[in-house]
């Protein structure tokens, strides 16, 4: 199978910042719906972006009454940019059609993520959403943060337990309705573990929205699905998730992420341990990416990234300060830039010595003009909470050199300067700040002072 960008772009109007107008469906539940005829829903957080397509004998109305099912996305997604939605066929998606491919699958997933703007993802299934995932992930694969695959076989027709549902199970599953028997999608979700209540509320709004024709294909389309020679395509982190509860499903996750070139497996034996998995693999992924990498493309989610932990390793910062407000801003600059990883701010004043006086004899109203200067910047900081100062009155003959060497003996990470211009008195007139660049072996802020 060859596979081509799916790329969309359009003009969208306003969906809560973006996305599509929200539409009220037959529940009276708000779902946007985009040029696709795909009904989505978000649910907006800072941290990274998931993309979720609902599985078989599920849709967004449905969830919206199962509580127990329901509470479990919300708590997965806590803090994330959540969006789910409908497949084609079902559910708020059922205008759209009924799939005629895994790659159309795919496909729909990225123009869903493009219409909530959303520019790279985490992709998370259940199930054959799990495969709808694995083909989107095939098709843009620079637009995926990372895989998360729960209950998801290698195949709906395996001939190995390790390896999926055998074909008599999943046509269980996936069978048209009949009369007087269980929908079902019922029987899959009992299988699943997930609780009476809610598996009835999931399935009422299923068997609402989606046509016994669309079940055929649906079925059909599944049970044809082998996902096993496509997963060394996908280098991408990915999270496999072997729930513990039912004999059916061991051996799923080894047989899966022993194909994926970078999965782990987890077994969770109960909804909220694998909660507590799947919050440990997005704050990973966020410490790796940066919480920002869904909205940036990759070049620049990389230079923001690097910019972000250039300051975190910052853990000592100086600032050559007088007593004015010049240097005080300069103090509060370095507070504010070590304040998010608590670095130690190291305050250097240097008494200029005349060449006419012995170096250890500075004069007295220097000596009292920089310990005001010490203490000024140390009250700023003590006010930001950060641990206590370490203080240096260095005499000197040169400012530059001065500096330069309480730095080196500080261990300092970054120097923080105010630039005031050209003065005798200052700590770092334009001519010192010069020379500081040039000599500097380090990082170097120069605050600029306004008129």
């Amino acid at each position: 199978m060859t596979y081509e960008s799916s790329r969309t772009a359009a003009t969208l109007p306003e969906y809560d910042q973006s996305g599509r107008t929200p539409v009220a469906d037959d529940a009276g539940i708000l779902i946007a719906k985009g040029d696709g005829g795909l009904g989505y829903r978000i649910s907006r957080g800072r941290g990274l972006a998931i993309v979720s397509p609902l599985s078989f004998g599920v849709t967004l109305a449905g969830l919206e009454h199962a509580h127990g099912q329901r509470e479990f996305v919300e708590v997965m997604a806590a803090g994330s940019f959540l969006v789910t939605y409908d497949q084609r066929g079902a559910g708020a998606s059922m205008s759209a059609g009924t799939p005629t491919s895994w790659q159309e699958r795919g496909a729909d997933l990225w123009r869903v993520a493009d219409e909530a703007g959303i520019e790279r993802a985490v992709l998370y299934g259940v199930a054959d959403a799990g495969y709808t995932a694995i083909h989107a992930a095939l098709l843009n694969p620079d637009r995926v943060l990372g895989l998360i695959l729960n209950f998801v076989p290698l195949s709906f027709a395996a001939t190995s337990p390790g390896d999926g549902v055998s074909a008599d199970r999943a046509g269980k599953w996936f069978r048209q309705r009949e009369e007087g028997k269980p929908s079902s999608a019922t029987v899959m979700m009992e299988d699943f573990g997930i609780a009476l209540t809610d598996a009835d509320e999931l399935v009422k709004s299923w068997d609402a929205t989606t046509s016994a024709a669309t079940i055929d294909h649906l079925q059909r389309l599944i049970a044809s699905a082998d996902v096993g020679p496509l997963l060394a395509r996908l280098p991408q982190p990915a999270l496999v998730i072997e729930p513990a509860r039912h004999p059916l499903f061991q051996g799923w996750g080894d047989s899966l992420a022993g194909l994926l070139p970078n999965a782990r497996v987890a077994r969770p034996a109960r909804g909220i341990q694998a909660l507590g998995t799947i919050h440990g693999f997005l704050s990973m992924l966020s410490l790796d990416l940066g919480r920002h990498a869904s909205q940036l493309s990759p070049t620049l989610s990389r230079a923001l990234l690097s910019g972000e932990r250039a300051m975190r390793d910052v853990r000592r910062i100086a600032v050559a300060v007088d007593d004015d407000v010049i240097s005080a801003r300069a103090v509060e600059l370095a507070c504010r830039l070590g304040e998010a990883q608590r670095a130690e701010i190291a305050l250097i004043h240097v008494v200029q010595v005349p060449y006419t006086l012995p170096l250890d004899q500075p004069p007295r109203e220097r000596i009292r003009q920089g310990e005001r200067a010490l203490s000024l910047g140390a009250a700023i900081v003590e006010r930001h909470g950060l641990p206590p100062v370490k203080r240096r009155l260095v005499p000197g003959r040169s400012i530059a050199g001065s500096i330069l060497s309480a730095t080196e003996e500080l261990h300092a990470d970054l120097i923080v300067l105010a630039n005031r211009g050209k003065s005798d008195r200052s700590a770092a007139g334009s001519d010192v700040i010069d020379e500081l660049v040039r000599r500097a072996p380090g990082k170097i802020i120069i605050d600029r002072a306004g008129p």
